[in-house]
């Protein structure tokens, strides 16, 4: 039995990652701002909660932390909607990724697992390309990419190890938040014909079941690399994406594509999106449609 730290433990994919760990008889530390955002794990055996804010990692103390092996680092304060343009926030947000890494070190956990966003590889983009105009979003994935590098020049002097998760874009049941995936669907279900950018550019999703999978082979005792990418090996199109949720969920529908030019400069000519499926053997487990119709029924009730 290992013992997982679990920072941002009551949101979408922390929550879903805390089942997964205890499913596999792991002791979970899950770090809330708020411990009532656990209720439903109360009685739970092997599940502990601490109680902290993003500005108490540099000051935490607590036993619970002396004994475990994996930090996962999810807590992140503004991920989606206007939240993305508070520069403050965000940078505060960087700040606090590398406080929970340095408190990872100090308590002697041999591993600590920073969970970012696909949307930090936009950056790279701009950086190279200084004519063209960052949107909005890339204030919070310059604050992910300041996150991973001073975390990883932080453990060239500890012997606690960074690992870079990176995600694409999750969906499934339990998530709250206004993203696109959550967007789309309930568009398809009320009928409403989406106005779409072109779509001309490589696009993942992936159900959450998934994603815990590969973020709890990141637990296993030794990994070959410091970075992977949880999703599938060979990304779709945005259109095609698209297409096929609409034509699971309403195919009456119409996608208004080419309403709006594709501003999405992901370049995934930088990741290796098939790492984790070579070095573990794993495979998506998800049925794609069966997981939109379980999200969507999910969403429907949740009204």
């Amino acid at each position: 039995m290992k013992t997982i730290v679990i920072t941002g433990a009551s949101g979408f994919v922390g929550k879903a990652l805390c089942k997964k760990h205890l499913s596999e008889g792991n002791r979970v530390v899950a770090v809330v701002r708020n411990a009532d955002s656990l209720k439903e794990f109360l009685g739970t055996t092997n599940f502990l909660v601490v109680e902290a804010s993003l500005d108490n990692y540099k000051t935490l103390e607590n036993d619970a932390l002396l004994s475990a092996d994996i930090f996962y680092h999810i807590a992140w304060d503004g991920t989606w909607g206007n939240a993305f343009s508070d520069y403050e926030k965000q940078l505060k947000n960087a700040i606090y990724a590398c406080d929970a890494y340095q408190l990872a070190s100090s308590y002697g956990i041999s591993r600590f697992v920073l969970v970012s966003t696909i949307n930090a590889y936009e950056i790279h983009h701009y950086l190279h390309n200084p004519t063209k105009t960052p949107r909005i979003a890339c204030i919070y994935g310059t604050a992910k990419i300041a996150a991973q590098l001073i975390g990883k020049t932080l453990a060239q002097q500890s012997g606690c190890q960074f690992v870079l998760a990176t995600l694409p874009s999750v969906f499934g049941p339990g998530d709250y938040s206004g993203m696109v995936q959550n967007i789309l669907i309930s568009n398809f279900l009320d009928d409403i014909s989406p106005k779409l950018v072109e779509g001309e550019f490589k696009y993942d999703w992936v159900y959450i079941d998934d994603v815990v999978d590969m973020l709890l082979l990141l637990s296993s005792e030794e990994l070959k690399s410091d970075s992977y990418y949880l999703g599938n090996s060979e990304p779709g199109l945005f259109k095609d994406v698209v297409t096929q949720v609409r034509d699971i969920l309403n195919p009456h529908v119409e996608l208004k594509f080419g309403s709006f030019p594709d501003i999405n400069a992901i370049d995934y000519n930088l990741i290796d999106t098939d790492r984790i499926h070579k070095e573990f053997g794993y495979s998506i487990q998800s049925d794609f449609e069966l997981s939109i119709k379980e999200t969507a029924k999910w969403l429907q009730e949740k009204k």
